[in-house]
């Protein structure tokens, strides 16, 4: 070996080239201390193999390989009755091969479930078996587009880019949820399929927007870091959230103005024909108000100075209730006069 000058292993050892192996072993035996451990009159050796951390290596492969060479060279020994040997791999390449095993079985399934889940609540949110198919189809379209293209380039999954789809996901639902609830508002207010559309991008597509740019583009730091997973990390989060975008503000809006979606909008019509049926009127989406602060309290109260109650009070007050008797308004207290 390089690092320690022996003198390299027999390809084809016989009885005195053993020996003589055996000799050399035994009187390195304080140089090579690091490299051995005695126990239960058995020596262990302990053989190192580096690789490059920096490129994209397959780990699984290269384990194989190794094993594959090294079987080799113990079943020769084991067919001349030699027993007792054995090879243990262990080191940092295979703790990390199973370690980016772990997260991507793990990835798997918590997608598939998170999928399922998300679509059955939406089945359940919408009344509508199809909501929930068209909520995964743009769902799947990032993940397909991006880890589609790192497939044909050759692109190793690792330990960097296998967290990015759970953080891609959760943005993608929430604002193709929001879009396509949009839609069945404006469904409800009496507009036809292309007004509803318009009606939900109207809403949904500033805040689409400014989730890319924040999330998107405040990840994307990672990119400039030196550390090559973290790197990896920073790259891929803008891509999804680029492709992700895509496919709120382009493919979804498509797709519900395609034939695929016709179920849905059947399934809105049916709704709101129950609730004209039932006396009730369609609900119409609710406006977004600020938090009451006390710049807001009613007329009257501690929130105006006393000077404008004395003038509300006034007789400029009362002279414009006389000139507009059809006037109404209201005080949270009385006012004297």
């Amino acid at each position: 070996a390089a690092t320690t000058f022996t003198r390299p292993l027999p390809e084809r050892p016989g009885l005195i080239e053993r020996r003589t192996w055996n000799v050399r072993l035994e009187r390195s035996r304080k140089a090579l201390a690091d490299f051995l451990q005695a126990e239960d009159q058995k020596n262990l050796w302990r053989i190192s193999a580096r690789v490059e951390a920096l490129t994209d290596l397959d780990y699984a492969v290269f384990i194989q390989d190794i094993q594959r060479e090294v079987e080799q060279v113990l079943d020769t020994y084991r067919s001349q009755g030699i027993e007792g040997i054995e090879a243990v791999y262990t080191g940092l390449v295979p703790l990390i091969y199973k370690a980016q095993h772990s997260l991507l079985d793990n990835l798997i399934w918590g997608f598939a479930g998170d999928l399922i889940l998300i679509c059955v609540a939406m089945v359940f949110l919408m009344r509508s078996l199809t909501a929930g198919l068209l909520l995964a189809i743009p769902c799947l379209f990032p993940l397909a587009v991006i880890f589609g293209t790192m497939g044909l380039a050759g692109i190793v999954v690792d330990t960097g880019t296998v967290m990015t789809p759970a953080v891609a996901f959760g943005v993608t639902v929430d604002d193709a949820i929001h879009f396509m609830l949009w839609c069945r508002h404006g469904q409800q207010r009496g507009m036809n399929r292309r007004e509803a559309i318009m009606f939900a991008y109207e809403d949904c597509a500033r805040a689409i927007y400014q989730s890319w740019g924040v999330i998107g583009l405040g990840l994307s730091a990672f990119a400039f870091s030196s550390f090559t997973p973290t790197k990896r990390f920073g790259i891929l989060m803008l891509a999804m959230l680029t492709a992700s975008s895509f496919s709120n503000l382009v493919f979804l809006p498509a797709l519900l103005a395609s034939p695929l979606a016709h179920f849905f909008w059947k399934g809105g019509e049916k709704a709101l024909r129950k609730q004209k049926q039932g006396g009730q009127p369609a609900e119409t989406p609710k406006p977004h108000f600020a938090a009451p602060t006390p710049e807001m309290q009613p007329i009257g109260e501690s929130a105006f100075p006393q000077k404008e109650e004395k003038f509300l009070g006034g007789p400029h007050f009362l002279k414009k209730i006389q000139e507009n008797s059809e006037t109404s308004f209201s005080l949270s207290r009385p006012v004297e006069v």
